[in-house]
């Protein structure tokens, strides 16, 4: 699929356990129409970029058990409110909610977290951050 493909898009809600994947990279990188996310992902390893400039993403709980690498996640999703996520091997979650001015609470279980460069830059309406 190309980027003006997943632009395009016109998925609106997730609700999934992808059970065998192990590279989320990008999956749904430019979903123009995704407002929604509930994933159960219990051995993926690679999730950067996954919802990447989803302009209407407005709430997500994710739930990754093994999961390490979260660079750049969620960037650029000035819809995005809040977030649920469960990633307790996290360890690079470099600029994962850059720009995300929308974004007003955080829960994350994130304990080995390690690169954080980044995370919350420019997320002005930030009000509370659970760790």
């Amino acid at each position: 699929m190309t980027d003006e493909e997943r632009t395009n898009t016109e998925i609106q809600k997730v609700t999934l356990t992808l059970h065998n994947a192990i590279n989320c990279d990008s999956m749904f990188k430019g979903c123009s129409e995704l407002t929604d996310v509930d994933l159960t992902l219990p051995h993926a390893v690679y999730c950067q970029q996954m919802f990447y400039r989803c302009p209407n993403l407005t709430n997500v709980k994710i739930d990754a058990a093994v999961c390490k690498y979260y660079n750049a996640m969620f960037s650029e999703n000035p819809s995005l409110e809040s977030v649920d996520l469960n990633l307790p091997q996290a360890t690079n979650c470099y600029n994962m909610f850059l720009s995300c001015r929308s974004l007003v609470s955080a829960n994350l279980n994130i304990p080995n977290a390690t690169g954080v460069d980044g995370m919350f830059y420019n997320c002005s309406a930030l009000e509370s951050v659970n760790y």
